[in-house]
C-alpha cells in the first residue's frame, strides 16, 4: 500500500489523485492520524482507509482546507471523524454555495464516469477557528492558520518541527494563483508565508517542493505575479480603462504555464477589476461565472 503514498517527513505522508493532481495528506500522531482533504475518487479514499488500517492508525480529525468541492469528498468515506475548517466555511455555504457544490460534484462524476458509492453530502464542520489554532497529541503539533486569498476560508497547516507547510490551493508548480476572493488578501498571505521557515511544501494541486530554495522560488514567483496583477489593474482603472481594455492590458503579463493558465489569468483580472472599484455592465464576470462549465 505504501508505494501509492509519498513520505515527506517522519509524520507526513501524501497521496496524489489521478484527478487534477489533487493532494491528500496524512499526519501521523500517537496511534492516530489527522487527515487533510482526503479524496478524490472512491478507490483513492479506500486506499487512504487501508493505509490507516495497515499502520494501525485511528483518524482523529479531518481537516478541510477550504470550501471548493474537490476538497470535500473525504467525509463521505470517514463519516464518524470530526471535521475542522476555518470559520468562514460556514458562512460561504450559508450564503449560496451549497447547491453549486452539489452540482459541480455531480457533473464530475458524470464527466469522468466516477462511480458514486454514496450520495454527496456537503460536510458540516464540528470545529472551526478564526485566525489560528493548534492541533496536538503526544507526538505532533499542527498549526492551522487562516490564509485568505484563493478563498475567504482557506487555511494552511504548518508543522514547525519539520518546517513543513501544507499550502492548500497555493504555491503550485502547475497553476498560477487562482484568486477567487481577493488579490490584496492573497498578496498579504504570500508576504506572511515568505517570512516562515519552510523546507517542505505541499500544494493542493501539483508537485511538492522539498528544499528551502525551491519553496522560496515558488513564493517569490507567485508574489511577483500577484503584485504585477494588482498594479496593472489599478493603473488601468485609474486611467479610465474599461474591463475589456484592462483585460487586454494584462495579457502582456508573463506567468507560469502560459497556455494552461491563460483562462485563469483572465478570470483573476476580472475579479480584480471589481475588487478595486472598476465599473462594468457585464454580468457574472470573474471566477463565479464558471459554474458547471468549468469542469
Amino acid at each position: 500500500m505504501d508505494q501509492f503514498f509519498s513520505q515527506l517527513s517522519p509524520m507526513l505522508w501524501s497521496k496524489q489523485s489521478k484527478f487534477y493532481s489533487t493532494n491528500s495528506g496524512i499526519y501521523i500522531g500517537e496511534g492516530s492520524a489527522y487527515l487533510v482533504d482526503p479524496g478524490m475518487a472512491p478507490d483513492e479514499l479506500e486506499s487512504i482507509a487501508q493505509f490507516l488500517v495497515e499502520h494501525q492508525l485511528t483518524p482523529r480529525q479531518l481537516i478541510l482546507t477550504h470550501s471548493h468541492w474537490d476538497h470535500l469528498l473525504g467525509p463521505i468515506r470517514f463519516p464518524s471523524v470530526s471535521i475542522i475548517t476555518q470559520a468562514n466555511y460556514r458562512r460561504i455555504f450559508n450564503d449560496f454555495r451549497e447547491s453549486y457544490i452539489r452540482q459541480r460534484e455531480t457533473r464530475w462524476h458524470t464527466k469522468y464516469d466516477v462511480p458514486l458509492v454514496n450520495p454527496f453530502v456537503v460536510p458540516t464542520p464540528d470545529d472551526t477557528f478564526t485566525d489560528m489554532t493548534i492541533l496536538t497529541d503526544k507526538r505532533i503539533e499542527l498549526h492551522l492558520c487562516y490564509a485568505p486569498g484563493h478563498t475567504d476560508d482557506l487555511l494552511v497547516i504548518y508543522q514547525p518541527e519539520y518546517a513543513t507547510l501544507w499550502a492548500s490551493d497555493m504555491l503550485s508548480d502547475k497553476e498560477i494563483p487562482f484568486i477567487w476572493y481577493s488579490i490584496d488578501a492573497y498578496q498579504n498571505t504570500l508576504v506572511t508565508l515568505s517570512k516562515w521557515d519552510i523546507e517542505i511544501l505541499v500544494p493542493g494541486h501539483g508537485s511538492c517542493a522539498t528544499n528551502r530554495s525551491e519553496v522560496q522560488n515558488r513564493i517569490s514567483e507567485d508574489l511577483a505575479y500577484v503584485k504585477e496583477l494588482r498594479d496593472r489593474i489599478i493603473t488601468a482603472i485609474n486611467a479610465g480603462k474599461t474591463l475589456n481594455e484592462t483585460l487586454e492590458f494584462c495579457t502582456q503579463m508573463h506567468y507560469r504555464n502560459l497556455d494552461e493558465n491563460a483562462d485563469s489569468h483572465l478570470l483573476n483580472v476580472e475579479n480584480g477589476y471589481i475588487e478595486f472599484g472598476g465599473e462594468t455592465d457585464q454580468e457574472e464576470i470573474g471566477w463565479e461565472q464558471l459554474r458547471l462549465d468549468s469542469i
